[in-house]
């Protein structure tokens, strides 16, 4: 019995051993030849599954109860793997990929949709929309592979070429290389939006309000493996390096770094592309099971937006539910706390870190989901139709939630926009507030319907909290105008005259900076006194009072101390009086591997971390970091060094003197009052006011000029047509030494024949003079009263109508000749050889001519004597 039992026994462990040994060698091979091994393997308990995990990424197959698990190693992982000494099984449907009961049909993958693009046809196809729909839609590389690949990103928007005042929205695909569904669904989706843009009003509507930006294959080395290799086949997870890209991210709770790798050059370009865009709500597409999932990933506490979380995760859901077959998305991994089928909250699915949704959530101030569109990661072509019918609507119905909840815009009070923070009391946490863009001053408050007291708060403003209803699936539009604390520069407004320059002039505390246009970034001219150019018309400049604050903190950055890491956690400590924003500080960075990271964080008092960013850097030596944190008005703030690279140390100065104090800020100390950790020459913001308005209005200068007209009767009267403009007051200087005037349009006698030099000087009140001088040729016939009886005609009435009536002398028998002239001299009327009874000599029918001044030239025949006679015609 006892031999038996031995026998069996040996048996027993050498079936065993030959087990193990032929998981090892798949295992071997299939790293070998694909960098990775997907294996499954059940932990001995939960504390064991957590602390495996840490290092292992975990796959979509985890049982928490039986802790069976699904996971990927690679050629540094898998030892590790080992050590622990747990059976696992290496299957090889986990670990070879074809799709399901189908050809990779690929010549009329974008008509009928039924295949997987090559490379090579999705690269055109994605240029192919940018240049067939130009006004609609842009392609971006926004980095390269490992293996040369690009990665791109597709724009929509109906004004493609601008940043608008509209929410930002991302849809990315296939970060895992093997999970291929949401792929082709991705580029359809881009085809049908462009193709039905303007004939279908939901598409029309949601590219009208949303800019769109769609990356169909965000690890197309781990799709397409090798360099050269066009199609897919036998895809991987990881990426040409090897490594998880959704475990590859910076993670609030992990830290920079929880796989113990570096950035992949797919997670820089996608950190890079988000810090580039402002993104409301963004979601990426895996598979290998059918769920929404939801943050957080690394931790059990519930989004301070759970609930919106929920609402838009079980809506999708829905939304597959309601065209799909009852099995499709039907998985509920945290039924226990939230029962919706479909949907789940990620952490309570399986604990994730360095996963990119939370990364977007906590890093970014936006929103992420992971949907996860397949059981099968690759399911054969002839299925994708079906799964874009199961999918559209909720694709579409998700893109408009980033138009739903509160937005507006946020300007100060001259309606330049204004970064400021909105974040709801009592409400957010996590970095869950939002921010309003530099550019427009928009901001989107995405969550769940009900009524909020929203805070709006920007260094230099006055905070303001305003009660705000937000309503499902319904955009409520709240507007701000913030005021600034600065007061606004005292000027006032001018006058100038036309095309001459003007001088304004302000008073204020600061730095006054003048602009042409209220909402202009680039001043004119900084300065109390501006002169402006020469005006022709009214002109509005716009003057602001800048109030710098010096740079704060220790510059000895590079002697006097030495390089030190990052344990224990180094940190400064500052108080600030006014909210300002910490724009930029210097660091000196010693790393052995050349390139590194460094995450920088805001802390109040009790380390509650206030914002944070992520720097990815290379190179010894000096940095200098953006960070464009707002300060808040406190004492015991921090600044830390939160996490740093392996191998990685900071500059730390030996002989600080605190406190450093710009008057705003001041630095009082730090996680070791012995040194001065880190950051140093902080770069603190100006302060401004609004934008003050000075008018200048341009008054007209005068323009002197005139029109004569010679009487044809010789007789030296010229009449004077005045036709200035924009003057007032007139002078005449005739040119003959004694005749002025200062009527408008006089009537002046020269007494000899001449060229006269007339002179009219034409006054504008506010802009002065003009003078103009104009030649006048007269001709004056001369002849004694002794023989000009003619002297004594009279002509009447004057003015006429109709009529007029010629007396002539009565010792005169001879006959006359009239004739009648216009002011220009033109010949209107001639009677020859009358004879005047009793006499008088009557010319009727006169209301023929036209109201004005008109000359008679009045001839006795015989003797060729005449007479000049000036009539009014009325």
């Amino acid at each position: 019995m006892k031999k038996i039992t031995l026998l069996n026994l040996v048996f027993l462990l050498f079936s065993v051993s030959l087990f193990s040994q032929t998981n090892l060698q798949k295992a071997q091979n299939y790293i070998a030849s694909k960098g990775e091994v997907c294996l499954v393997f059940k932990a001995n308990s939960e504390a064991q599954f957590n602390e495996i995990s840490e290092f292992l990424p975990i796959g979509h197959k985890v049982n928490k109860e039986t802790l069976e698990i699904e996971a990927y190693a690679n050629a540094e992982t898998f030892p590790q793997f080992l050590s622990y000494g747990l059976p696992y099984t290496v299957n090889k449907s986990d670990n070879e990929f074809t799709p399901e009961n189908s050809t990779n049909n690929v010549n009329a993958w974008d008509t009928t949709w039924d295949a997987y693009p090559t490379y090579s046809q999705y690269v055109a196809k994605m240029n192919y929309y940018a240049t067939t729909y130009p006004n609609l839609c842009s392609l971006q590389t926004i980095g390269t592979t490992p293996n040369g690949r690009a990665l791109l990103v597709l724009k929509i928007s109906d004004n493609v070429a601008q940043d608008e005042a509209e929410p930002e929205f991302l849809y990315s695909s296939t970060m895992h290389g093997d999970e291929l569904t949401g792929y082709p669904l991705m580029i359809r989706l881009i085809d049908y939006l462009l193709s039905n843009y303007g004939s279908d009003s939901e598409v029309t509507n949601l590219v009208n309000s949303t800019e769109i930006y769609i990356n169909p294959l965000a690890n197309p080395d781990g799709s397409y493996r090798s360099t050269g290799n066009n199609t897919i086949s036998n895809p991987i997870r990881a990426n040409a390096n090897g490594q998880d890209l959704n475990r590859n991210y910076p993670d609030n709770v992990a830290g920079l770094h929880d796989n113990g790798t570096t950035y992949q050059p797919e997670t820089k370009a996608f950190m890079a592309f988000a810090d580039s865009r402002d993104f409301v709500l963004v979601a990426n597409f895996h598979g290998g099971t059918e769920v929404v999932n939801y943050p957080y990933d690394n931790t059990f506490t519930d989004h301070a937006d759970a609930d919106y979380y929920e609402y838009i995760s079980v809506e999708y859901a829905d939304n597959v539910h309601n065209v799909s077959p009852s099995t499709y998305m039907d998985i509920d991994y945290d039924s226990s706390v939230h029962p919706s089928p479909g949907v789940t909250q990620g952490a309570r699915w399986y604990q994730v870190y360095g996963g990119r949704q939370d990364y977007t959530n906590y890093y970014q101030h936006g929103k992420e989901v992971t949907i996860e569109l397949s059981n099968t990661k690759w399911i054969s072509g002839s299925q994708l139709p079906a799964h874009w019918n199961y999918n559209k609507q909720a694709f579409l119905d998700y893109m408009k939630q980033a138009n739903y909840g509160f937005q507006g815009i946020i300007t100060d009070e001259s309606g330049n926009p204004v970064v400021a923070q909105v974040a709801i009391a009592g409400h957010d946490a996590l970095n869950s507030y939002v921010f309003s863009n530099a550019d427009h001053g928009d901001y989107y408050r995405l969550i769940k319907g009900g009524t909020y007291s929203v805070t709006y708060s920007a260094p230099g403003y006055v905070t303001q909290t305003i009660n705000v209803t937000a309503t499902d699936n319904t955009k409520t539009v709240q507007n701000v105008t913030m005021v600034a604390t600065t007061a606004n520069p005292t000027a006032n407004d001018t006058e100038t005259c036309y095309n001459e320059t003007a001088s304004l002039t302000a008073t204020g505390s600061g730095t006054l900076n003048w602009y042409a246009n209220e909402n202009d970034t680039t001043p004119l001219f900084s300065g109390a006194n501006f002169i402006t150019p020469a005006l022709t018309t009214n002109t509005s400049y716009y003057v602001e009072d800048v109030i710098s604050k010096a740079n704060v903190g220790d510059t000895h950055y590079n002697s006097g101390g030495s390089f030190t890491g990052n344990s224990p956690q180094r940190y400064l400590v500052f108080n600030c009086t006014e909210s300002v924003i910490l724009q930029q500080v210097t660091t000196n960075i010693s790393s052995s591997s050349g390139a590194y990271d460094i995450e920088v964080e805001l802390q109040n008092s009790s380390g509650q971390m206030l914002d944070a960013k992520v720097f990815s850097l290379s190179g010894n030596g000096v940095h200098t970091l953006d960070l464009n944190f707002i300060l808040p008005v406190a004492n015991g703030l921090k600044l830390v060094q939160k996490n740093l690279s392996s191998n990685t140390n900071m500059y730390r100065y030996s002989s600080p003197t605190y406190p450093y104090t710009n008057g705003s800020v001041t630095i009082t100390g730090s996680s070791n009052n012995s040194y001065y950790y880190s950051f140093y020459d902080w770069k603190i913001g100006a302060l401004k006011s609004a934008r003050k308005e000075v008018a200048v209005t341009v008054n007209p200068k005068a323009a002197a000029n005139f029109t004569y007209v010679v009487n044809p009767a010789n007789n030296g009267e010229v009449t004077f047509t005045n036709t200035s403009t924009d003057a007032t007051t007139y002078a005449w200087d005739f040119g003959d030494s004694i005749g002025s005037s200062t009527s408008t349009n006089p009537v002046y006698t020269f007494a000899a024949t001449g060229d006269y030099d007339v002179q009219l000087t034409s006054t504008n009140p506010n802009c002065g003079d003009d003078t103009i001088t104009i030649q006048v040729s007269v001709t004056v016939t001369t002849l004694g009263l002794a023989d000009n009886t003619l002297n004594t005609i009279a002509v009447y009435p004057n003015p006429f109508n109709t009529s007029v009536m010629i007396k002539v002398p009565s010792n005169q028998n001879s006959e006359y000749s009239i004739e009648l002239y216009d002011v220009s001299g033109r010949s209107i009327i001639n009677y020859d050889n009358i004879t005047p009874i009793n006499n008088t000599i009557t010319l009727s029918n006169l209301n023929t001519l036209s109201n004005g001044i008109y000359f008679m030239k009045i001839m006795d025949t015989d003797t060729q004597n005449f007479v000049t006679k000036r009539l009014v015609k009325q």
